[in-house]
């Protein structure tokens, strides 16, 4: 705690949320994570005016703040908070190996979509094999954290998800970078190294 950070690590990184009015002027900050490292990527206000994290954890015990021990290596993190900054709730999504969330999208029915890139095979509580490297990988949760379904979008090579956004017809599309041939669920080979991918489900 220094500065205007008001709390210690708990480990090497955690994720820290600041609050700032409109004029800039800090309200809180508070910080979530365990022993090792944790990486925040994206914030979504919920319903209830509090704020669901997303990112990924690389600390294996439930220590600090984090309650549950890591599949593997990485897994999706993702934290509830309140509008003050209480936690509420965390859960971990993942396989044995690296399992790296990038964004989150909250669906019609009060859940959200967890989308990123993962290298894990068929583990922890991913229900599908890898189809070489890393795939896009989503998970879909409800408003409690509790998942749904999950699903990969690859080739055998590299396939990294960065955005998830909704369609008018009810569907989602998946938007980030792929360095596979046609493979795997890829029905078209990559014209160079990595190109642009687009998934419509």
């Amino acid at each position: 705690a220094n500065g205007n950070k008001t709390r210690n690590s708990f480990g090497f990184s955690d994720y820290w949320v600041v609050k700032i009015d409109a004029n800039g002027t800090k309200q809180w900050d508070s910080i979530y994570g365990g022993s090792l490292g944790e990486e925040l990527n994206t914030i979504i206000s919920t319903k209830d005016g509090g704020y669901l994290l997303g990112g990924f954890s690389a600390s294996g015990l439930a220590t600090g703040n984090k309650s549950r021990a890591s599949f593997g290596q990485e897994d999706y993190w993702v934290v509830k908070i309140n509008a003050n900054g209480v936690k509420q709730w965390d859960s971990i999504y993942g396989g044995t190996n690296e399992d790296l969330l990038r964004n989150i999208l909250p669906t019609a029915d009060g859940g959200y979509l967890l989308g990123g890139a993962s290298i894990s095979n068929s583990s922890g509580n991913k229900t599908r094999n890898s189809y070489g490297s890393y795939d896009y990988w989503v998970v879909k949760i409800n408003a409690n954290g509790t998942k749904q379904w999950d699903s990969i979008y690859g080739g055998t090579n590299s396939e990294d998800l960065k955005v998830i956004i909704s369609t008018s017809d009810g569907g989602y599309m998946f938007c980030g970078s792929s360095n596979s041939l046609a493979s795997g669920n890829k029905t078209r080979s990559t014209f160079g190294s990595y190109d642009y991918w687009i998934v419509k489900i």
